[in-house]
Formats: C-alpha cells, structure tokens, sequence
C-alpha cells in the first residue's frame, strides 16, 4: 500500500500563486521616473495596471517564481524617433526583490552600449511564470506607461535603480 504525501501549505500557496498570476496574465513593470519608482502590476494582454491587494503581493512577493524579465533602455533620436534596446533574462527560482537587485548591472551595461545623447530611460519587465516577452509587446507596455517620457538618464542613475 502507497504512503499518501504529506501535506505542504507552503507549496499549495506557491502552485496557486502561480496560477493565479498566470490567469491574470500579471506582469510586474517598473519604468524609471514612473509610479514613484516603484513597481506596478499588469495584464500582458491588455497592459492595464492591475490593483495588487493582499492576495496578489503575497502571490508576487512571497513566492519564488521562474521569471523571464526583459530589461530595456530607451532612447531618442534628433530627428525624434523613439527606439529601444533591450536583452531577456531568465532567472529561475527566485524571489522579485533579488530580480530587481540584479538588473541594476544588466541596466548598466545596456546603457553604455548605447548613445549619451540619445538615452531617456530605463525600464524592465518581469514575467513570474516565465513566458519570454516579445519585443513588440515590451515596446507596447513600456509607450503604454510612458517609457519615453524622461528627458535624459545618466549611467549613475541607472545603476542605483
């Protein structure tokens, strides 16, 4: 006769935490300058802020996730169009706070590869159930919570982010 398996409260409230963000298609995005420096959540779908109660930052904060984030510098040109350069990471199993300390340095380095005189912002987006964000979709959400709207960023500023 098999042994039922224990009973983990721990790992119930992580698969659920998982669905649930999943189900919402929530994406944490956090854009310099923006919400007062903070992250917010959104629906990938629609790229409305979605309204974090206690349910949702214990699903996000409290739960290691697979995250797949995109992190992206924005700039301008002088004849003013508006591009971005960005690079995907996967993070496995960790917690968001440890993300957003480490894309300090991947920011950083982005913003160096890229022209002084055209660089207006920083910004990334973190998937906690690790599904790769396009480009085009990253370029969406960011015009949809205005990446482009700082005027300068120094390479300073980014790494304290």
């Amino acid at each position: 006769m098999k042994k039922r398996k224990g009973h983990s409260i721990h790992k119930r409230h992580a698969a659920y935490s998982r669905a649930l963000l999943h189900r919402l298609s929530a994406v944490v995005l956090w854009v310099a300058g923006q919400n007062d420096n903070k992250c917010i959540l959104v629906s990938l779908k629609t790229g409305k802020a979605i309204t974090i109660g206690p349910e949702l930052y214990r699903a996000i904060d409290g739960v290691q996730h697979d995250w797949a984030t995109y992190c992206a510098v924005f700039g301008r040109r002088q004849d003013g169009e508006e591009y971005m350069q960005g690079a995907t990471i996967m993070a496995p199993r960790c917690y968001q706070s440890q993300i957003a300390t480490q894309l300090g340095e991947i920011h950083t380095e982005i913003l160096r590869g890229m022209n002084p005189q055209h660089r207006v912002g920083i910004g990334w987006i973190g998937c906690p159930w690790g599904q790769d964000i396009s480009e085009a979709d990253a370029g969406r959400l960011f015009e949809m919570h205005d990446g482009w709207s700082a005027e300068k960023i120094e390479i300073k500023e980014a790494s304290a982010a």
